[in-house]
């Protein structure tokens, strides 16, 4: 049966994508992904009631200004955000990891981003909360600018869930 729906149109006019949803223990309901916001993407999250009202939009637009897409959302029972994806970070940084903490109103808490020492692609894929004091987030990250081989490896960084600090990484 069918109970609610809802849309989001950004003020660009390219694509705007869903790529993930989280419910919190009030039943509220949370879609990020990528918004045409003018010339480039934008993170969106969007967090609604448990009728899909209410909208609190919560926009995140990287230091580059360029596209900035993000893959993964999670809810803690205190009702933080967390939000990880990918974002240019200017042509000194290329495209880095960039993990975003909002508070239950919405309000952005801190934003970590991760840039390989090679400078170059690194995309954060997945992102996972352990209880509330713990974040993973991993994906693919460059090495090195070698010019005879191009090296991808995992990179993964676990943050304070709390304060942003990260904890450790591993390639």
């Amino acid at each position: 049966q069918f109970l609610f729906s809802t849309f989001f149109d950004g003020t660009g006019t390219g694509e705007d994508k869903a790529v993930a949803v989280a419910v919190d223990t009030g039943n509220n309901v949370y879609v990020t992904g990528y918004a045409s916001m003018g010339t480039n993407y934008n993170y969106m999250t969007i967090k609604y009631d448990s009728n899909l009202a209410n909208p609190i939009q919560m926009e995140y637009i990287g230091p580059g200004n360029g596209d900035d897409k993000p893959v993964s959302i999670a809810v803690n029972d205190s009702l933080n955000v967390y939000v990880s994806g990918f974002s240019y970070g200017g042509p000194s940084t290329g495209i880095d990891y960039a993990t975003i903490k909002y508070n239950a109103e919405g309000a952005q808490q801190w934003v970590q981003r991760y840039n390989s020492p090679a400078n170059s692609t690194d995309s954060a894929l997945a992102m996972v909360l352990q209880g509330t004091s713990a974040l993973y987030v991993t994906g693919t990250s460059r090495d090195s600018l070698n010019s005879t081989t191009v090296t991808y490896d995992y990179k993964t960084i676990k943050y304070d869930a709390v304060t942003g600090d990260t904890i450790w990484t591993a390639r």
